[in-house]
């Protein structure tokens, strides 16, 4: 848990309830990620052009990387590809770019120009092929192809959107939108990149998380032999998880 205004980030025993001892860090903590299969937890700091990478066994801060640029970088949105080993880092100084880290060597090995200062979320697809770049004040969503490091697309929100985080769908089929400036959540189809109908959601919104698992799509069969019906459901599919039981329902009581 990232607490900006004192500088540190705290670890939270989920099963136990327990919030741990603060972790001093850079000023200005804004961005967490997980990197390199959850060995290590990346922490940008908008204060301070380092991102700190924080070992989560021992708790400990065991080393820096300093991004440079013209203007002193803010890091704010971090990313990394489904891997773990590739990192990407918003800028939210007038660098208009987003860093690329190696993650296995510690290094910045490049930017990727983009249209605007760093949003607070950017997610990238489950298949690691195309991150989502909120802009603020464009009221655009750059679409960055990870295999070139190029903006391919920039589907055009409401007017007045000041779009601030996105989210990903798990089966990466919609991408949603929220906006500091609007009561609305836009949702991007993936595959065209089209922006659909808004959804009111009655307030401004700057955050936003879907959760991991989804409802099992139920695939039914049947088959006649003579007097007797056959009904499979084997073909179900569980986007997360495993499917452990069929429970059948004809409405007739058995």
């Amino acid at each position: 848990i990232a607490d900006s205004a004192s500088n540190v980030i705290y670890p939270f025993d989920i099963v136990n309830q327990v919030l741990g001892l603060p972790i001093t860090v850079g000023a200005g903590p804004v961005g967490l990620v997980f990197v390199g299969n959850g060995t290590l937890l990346y922490v940008a700091c908008v204060s301070d052009p380092n991102i700190y990478e924080v070992n989560p066994t021992t708790d400990l801060v065991v080393a820096t990387l300093l991004l440079t640029n013209t203007i002193t970088p803010q890091p704010t949105a971090l990313s990394v590809s489904p891997d773990g080993q590739t990192a990407y880092v918003g800028d939210s100084a007038a660098n208009n770019v987003i860093y690329i880290i190696d993650v296995l060597n510690n290094l910045s090995t490049g930017t990727i120009a983009v249209g605007d200062t760093a949003p607070l979320l950017m997610p990238i697809t489950a298949d690691g092929a195309f991150l989502y770049y909120p802009q603020i004040n464009t009221d655009q969503v750059s679409v960055i192809d990870l295999s070139t490091n190029t903006v391919i697309a920039t589907p055009s929100l409401p007017p007045g959107t000041s779009p601030a985080s996105a989210a990903i769908t798990p089966d990466s089929q919609t991408v949603y939108v929220t906006g500091i400036t609007s009561t609305d959540l836009s949702p991007i189809d993936v595959a065209t990149n089209t922006v659909g109908t808004p959804i009111p959601i009655g307030t401004f919104s700057s955050g936003i998380a879907i959760t991991p698992d989804q409802a099992p799509q139920a695939q039914l069969a049947a088959s006649v032999n003579g007097s007797t019906v056959d009904f499979d459901a084997s073909q179900s599919v569980a986007v997360t998880g495993i499917i452990q039981s069929y429970i059948w329902d004809f409405g007739d009581g058995s």
